[in-house]
């Protein structure tokens, strides 16, 4: 089980760990995540690393609550139906938010068109 106040925390605790290393362009950059707010995006390296460091479930609780679910939506879905659940439920509100929510894409080079393989050099 976990409370509405330890989703709040938890995902409070990953804002402040994301938003220092938001940025919006890097030329290094392929898979991205966009984070909650207009603070921009983040390496799916640094977003990895970030929520490494929080409880299993932070990252879809970051999703949801990003994607406009209340802290007590989010652990009413966990606490009802589980990880599972709640992993299901972050998937479809990140396929389902508008550009403004919290959701994974891919960099393509506006050159070439490609996609995690581009060496153009562009």
């Amino acid at each position: 089980m976990i409370s509405e106040d330890e989703v709040f925390d938890v995902c409070l605790t990953a804002q402040d760990m994301l938003a220092p290393l938001a940025r919006y362009v890097d030329a290094s950059w392929w898979g991205i995540h966009h984070i909650s707010g207009d603070y921009g995006w983040v390496s799916s390296g640094e977003w990895d690393a970030v929520f490494r460091r929080l409880p299993f479930w932070a990252a879809d609780a970051y999703i949801l609550t990003g994607n406009d679910l209340t802290a007590g939506e989010v652990a009413r879905v966990y606490n009802e139906g589980g990880f599972a659940a709640l992993e299901r439920e972050a998937v479809r509100s990140a396929a389902e938010c508008d550009a403004d929510g919290v959701y994974y894409t891919t960099v393509w080079c506006e050159e070439c068109g490609a996609a995690e393989s581009c060496s153009c050099f562009c």
